[in-house]
């Protein structure tokens, strides 16, 4: 439900808002590929937002900061759109969601096991969702060790498709550091 309401959850947590780029901010858009993704512009105090991909899988939506859009040249700008669309387009995304799904889900599962096992605690008391809140805990610890691999990964692998699809390296390699 979470990852339904990103958008939501990021402007009640972060004050971010959201607006719709104007033509001209459209004209860098890279529309190439199977399919058009929305775009929004966020509009964030924090300096440190940088964005992303928002919303369930097949219905994503890209958003820049402002910011960004304002100070990187067309070129910049449009190499970090391919970048974010080299992303979605060949379903790293979608695997990403899944996984997270897949991990949260088993965390849940061993955790009931976990408790029922060792403490013999019934889950439907207190004391039961204390101890599944406990070692989900762990869980989470252990995905924070083991799951920013992966998304090491996925950064690397939508830099190698973006320079794939005829983004200078120079070019990327500047709008990066910048």
């Amino acid at each position: 439900m979470l990852i339904w309401k990103q958008a939501e959850f990021a402007r009640y947590v972060s004050g971010v808002t959201y607006e719709e780029p104007t033509q001209e901010n459209m004209a860098s858009y890279p529309h190439k590929g199977s399919r058009t993704v929305p775009l929004l512009m966020g509009v964030c105090a924090d300096q440190n937002f940088t964005g992303g991909v928002i919303g369930l899988p097949g219905h994503e939506t890209i958003v820049l900061p402002k910011q960004w859009i304002e100070t990187l040249s067309e070129q910049q700008a449009s190499t970090e759109l391919t970048r974010r669309h080299q992303v979605i387009e060949p379903g790293s995304r979608t695997r990403g969601v899944i996984v997270a799904i897949v991990f949260n889900s088993v965390g849940i599962l061993l955790s009931a096991f976990c408790t029922s096992l060792t403490t013999g605690v019934p889950l439907d008391t207190a004391a039961g969702l204390l101890s599944i809140s406990l070692c989900f805990t762990i869980w989470s610890f252990i995905g924070l060790l083991i799951l920013p691999r992966y998304s090491h990964a996925g950064v690397v692998e939508a830099d190698y498709l973006a320079l794939r699809r005829v983004v200078d390296a120079e070019l990327l390699e500047e709008t990066i550091r910048k």
